[in-house]
């Protein structure tokens, strides 16, 4: 971390490790609102690849960062893509593998492709295209968009594709559907208002607050959460190898392997969980 920091002195301060952070969440969050627009307009397939391209400038920007302003420009631009893809490496082989996947049977459907619809999903499925569960599938497909298109059309009826979208955005806090709304956003909301993230993205930086040495800090890191997934994996493992062919006689032993995998949750989310999102940036 001193030569990150000696690199980019700025964001030694806690204002510029917050803005950092948080210029990748702004990032994700202005993919996520025109995401859908692109996906539904030309495709998943094509919004992959666009969000690849995305990624990785915003991957290639950070890494060659000659100051802390492009840093942070990096990690906007990679942030627009963080909620599709995970890393870098992962990003180009998508873009590349992407070009031999089938297009959506979905998306098809709702751009009126019907017959290339019931040809990507009889490739998905594995099945011929008059197998019974193929048809039942197709058939569920076609009834909900065009029912969809239908609420769409009696909803706003003049409305163009762009505008309709923006509209389906605010049907979410109509007096219909706001209280749906609220409990799937306050869910969100209150997953990271517990704090959890204060302690994922900043570990290291409590550790050294605490008084350790950046390099411990990070060592301290990473012990802390392999030893407790180690340590919960190998009671489970113990548990498991002992009552496994009979647990209803053995409940207490149950619960404690249930336990054990909470715990196990619990350490590689706080630990090694957001090391595939961060890995990818200079930080």
């Amino acid at each position: 971390m001193e030569q990150f920091h000696h690199a980019y002195p700025f964001a030694a301060s806690a204002f510029g490790t917050e803005f950092m952070t948080a210029m990748l969440l702004l990032g994700a969050f202005v993919g996520c609102i025109f995401m859908p627009y692109v996906a539904d307009r030309f495709s998943r397939k094509w919004a992959l690849m666009v969000v690849v391209v995305i990624f990785d400038i915003g991957a290639i920007l950070q890494t060659a960062a000659p100051n802390y302003a492009a840093l942070v420009a990096g990690r906007f631009i990679g942030g627009i893509g963080v909620g599709t893809l995970a890393m870098m490496v992962t990003a180009t082989a998508l873009g590349l593998g992407i070009h031999f996947f089938p297009y959506s049977p979905r998306w098809l459907a709702l751009v009126n492709r019907h017959d290339d619809c019931l040809r990507s999903l009889t490739k998905l499925r594995g099945f011929p295209s008059n197998d019974d569960r193929v048809q039942a599938e197709f058939q569920g497909i076609i009834a909900e968009i065009t029912f969809q298109k239908f609420i769409q059309a009696k909803r706003h009826p003049e409305a163009t594709a762009f505008k309709l979208e923006f509209l389906s955005w605010l049907d979410l806090f109509s007096r219909k559907s706001w209280k749906r709304t609220a409990v799937g956003a306050g869910v969100g909301f209150f997953q990271q208002f517990s704090g959890i993230n204060a302690f994922i993205y900043y570990a290291p930086a409590l550790f050294q607050a605490l008084g350790q040495s950046s390099e411990q800090s990070l060592i301290l890191s990473a012990i802390y959460g392999g030893f407790a997934c180690a340590a919960a994996y190998t009671v489970i493992a113990v548990l498991s190898g002992l009552y496994s062919a009979d647990w209803k006689s053995h409940l207490a032993a149950g619960w404690g392997a249930v336990a054990m995998a909470f715990v196990f949750i619990l350490a590689f989310g706080v630990s090694y969980s957001p090391l595939g999102w961060g890995l990818f940036n200079c930080d």
